[in-house]
């Protein structure tokens, strides 16, 4: 592999909701007496050697596995009150580092416990935090944006490492069997890369990323536990081998999922993702494999309206419709909206008679309508934006204001996919250095 660390910086999703407290109980069974057939996709993975980016992580150690299509629930984040979600019937529930015993304890048995921490900043409300106070605040950078923490400064790996291993430590004791680390791109927030002395851009502390990361997952599949990757879809290329699997945020309003979908979810590992902005729509670009939540979160706000009663479930995007006389199923799984599109009006246009064209239904709503004046039936589904076609940057100068153009949240994936650096912070999308 010979790209540097610039090649590979991409646009990472939000940070999440975090101080979080789970709030439900579902199952009681402990993992150690769990009986024979039931449902249990905790299969074994041993973790050799992965070298990334020049650092090389060895953990040699068994831990589960998260495949590819796992139905997940959340009651670690997304409420202020920490998450809302039904347990029934999943194979993950993902929940605070900080839930009560008891209620963790309830949870075994049937499903993978994953717990949350933030891996990249402090959280003063945590009692490692505040039974070791100079130690943490030794290595913070300052004050996060909208959130009530500070930033650590990675650059002094062996030290945070030192921290998180406590923290590692206690979700292993508690029964957790895999992690979710928060806030993992300092190189993509400005006010964490900005308090650094001596940086003046995110990429200056890619490489520093990466081998913290790398050593916090070396440390986690030490203690037995899987590690997924929470959004820094900019490590993804570089980390995906040494990650069993990805939580993200956002990634359809960023443009960002396709690189889940390439590096995880395709390779057979797990994609659990949530959106905030409440439409069910969205579900239909969710890709084979991936599993997705929304809900309508406050203006400005990465945060559930108090209005909503829990994650809103798209379903699962790997089983097949069961045909029926109503129900046409496609021949194939789509994997873009505009696949699924296709199949849609394929389907639908199968439906000669008004009766079954407005009878048939999908996930939970009316699939096709018939349109009397044409006399068929069409997909209810709204067609795909067609694309407008705009020529390639052929000048340094053409590329910079291509850039310029791109300087919004909603432009973060055109942002990537031109070659250029998109800063969450600031809003902006610029050109990379011009060669000499």
């Amino acid at each position: 592999d010979t790209q540097g660390p610039e090649a590979l910086l991409t646009c990472s999703a939000h940070r999440s909701a975090r101080e979080a407290r789970a709030t439900r109980r579902s199952r009681s069974v402990e993992l150690a007496t769990m009986a024979p057939g039931a449902k249990w996709l905790g299969l074994l993975a041993v973790v050799a050697a992965a070298t990334v980016r020049g650092t090389s992580a060895v953990a040699e150690s068994t831990h589960v596995a998260l495949p590819a299509g796992s139905t997940w629930a959340n009651l670690a984040w997304g409420f202020d009150d920490g998450g809302r979600d039904s347990t029934d019937g999943v194979d993950v529930v993902l929940v605070d580092i900080d839930i009560d015993q008891d209620e963790l304890d309830a949870l075994k048995g049937n499903a993978i416990i994953m717990c949350y921490i933030s891996a990249g900043t402090i959280e003063p409300y945590r009692d490692d935090y505040k039974s070791n106070k100079a130690a943490w605040d030794a290595l913070a950078l300052g004050r996060m944006s909208n959130w009530d923490e500070a930033w650590l400064d990675i650059r002094q790996r062996d030290a945070v490492i030192a921290l998180m291993i406590g923290r590692l430590q206690q979700a292993k004791a508690k029964g957790c069997q895999a992690v979710e680390p928060d806030n993992i791109d300092c190189f993509d927030n400005r006010d964490c890369w900005g308090r650094m002395d001596g940086v003046s851009r995110g990429r200056d502390v890619f490489q520093a990323q990466l081998d913290y990361n790398a050593a916090l997952v070396a440390e986690t599949h030490k203690l037995g536990m899987a590690m997924v990757v929470k959004n820094a879809a900019g490590v993804v290329e570089a980390q995906h081998e040494i990650f069993d699997g990805a939580v993200t945020e956002n990634c359809v309003q960023y443009d960002e999922c396709d690189i889940y979908n390439e590096y995880f979810t395709s390779r057979g590992k797990a994609h659990f993702a949530t959106e905030y902005d409440g439409r069910a729509a969205n579900c239909g670009k969710a890709y084979p494999g991936m599993q997705m939540k929304y809900c309508e979160s406050r203006p400005g706000n990465y945060l559930c309206r108090d209005s909503v009663d829990e994650w809103q479930e798209c379903g699962p995007t790997t089983a097949k419709p069961t045909p029926s006389p109503t129900t046409p199923a496609p021949t194939a799984s789509p994997t873009t909206y505009s696949e699924f599109y296709d199949a849609e009006t394929q389907a639908c246009a199968e439906l000669a008679e008004r009766e079954s064209c407005n009878a048939a239904r999908g996930h939970k709503r009316r699939r096709c309508t018939f349109n009397h004046r044409l006399g068929v039936c069409l997909p209810r589904a709204r067609a795909p934006p067609t694309p407008r076609p705009s020529p390639a940057p052929t000048t340094y100068a053409d590329l910079q204001a291509a850039c310029e153009d791109l300087s919004n949240r909603r432009g973060a994936g055109r942002c990537r996919k031109l070659g250029c650096t998109f800063d969450r912070e600031a809003r902006s999308c610029a050109a990379p250095p011009q060669s000499p």
